[in-house]
């Protein structure tokens, strides 16, 4: 008997749209932030990425696709990145309890606003497009600056596959550049074993972040030399998953055990 074909699209398109309702009643009417317990992360935001392409995606599993509705939240989410934004393009890392960690081209963010603005173009008006794209510009020409010099990190190497997507989306050719050259650095100094070494060893959770940026960057530019990189990063982390998914801790340096899943 034929085994039934999984549909990873379908499946996640699915686990998107069971949140949809719950995430919108997190939404502030007033500031267009998504709270958590009445507090705010940027990070909250992020959750616009995700409504884009709902209203973008046309699929059966997909009730929300050309609903204005989620149009609406998501333009007004990512209006908040744009009113957060300090006049160097850095937001402050403030977190749901309150807490700040300074100014920072926050990475997750930055690269979800640029998405999000990719997939709904054709909805910006042109006072609210160039609002977004003035912000955009900012964070890009900050985070290029930024990778001139940076080590190989987790952070620094997603950043370096967003300042090449921006660069795609935006026709600049330097971010590109920049981008390409950070995603050189950090395949030279994957181990081969598979990961990244943080703390003098590896972490199987920050991994994730090195695999997931390397991907979406082949994905982007069709570049194979990362090809290799990413078999030993799959490899590495088949060997060092528990049976339930959750990671294997007792060789990460930096993160203790936790039952979650990745996703």
């Amino acid at each position: 008997m034929a085994q039934e074909r999984f549909d990873v699209r379908e499946a996640y398109l699915r686990f998107l749209v069971e949140d949809v309702e719950a995430n919108l009643a997190r939404f502030d009417e007033k500031s267009g932030r998504f709270l958590t317990a009445g507090g705010w992360a940027v990070t909250n935001q992020d959750i616009v990425f995700p409504l884009a392409l709902l209203y973008t995606t046309k699929h059966p599993a997909n009730p929300y696709c050309g609903d204005d509705r989620i149009l609406y939240y998501a333009l007004r989410g990512a209006d908040a990145w744009r009113d957060f934004q300090n006049p160097d393009g850095t937001v402050e890392f403030v977190k749901v309890d309150g807490s700040t960690w300074g100014p920072i081209y926050m990475p997750w963010s930055m690269y979800h606003w640029l998405e999000t603005y990719a997939l709904l173009l054709p909805w910006l008006e042109p006072a609210r497009r160039r609002r977004w794209e003035e912000g955009l510009i900012l964070a890009y020409n900050g985070i290029a600056r930024q990778l001139e010099s940076a080590p190989v990190h987790n952070i620094p190497t997603w950043n370096g596959m967003a300042c090449y997507r921006a660069g795609q989306i935006f026709g600049r050719a330097d971010w590109q550049e920049v981008g390409r050259r950070m995603i050189e650095r950090a395949l030279a100094e994957q181990t081969p074993q598979g990961y990244w070494k943080e703390h003098e060893g590896p972490t199987t959770s920050y991994n994730f972040v090195y695999t997931h940026a390397i991907g979406l960057y082949y994905e982007f530019s069709g570049d194979e030399r990362v090809l290799p990189c990413l078999k030993r990063a799959t490899e590495f982390h088949i060997r060092y998953t528990y049976p339930d998914g959750s990671p294997i801790e007792t060789i990460d340096g930096r993160v203790k055990y936790h039952d979650s899943i990745p996703d």
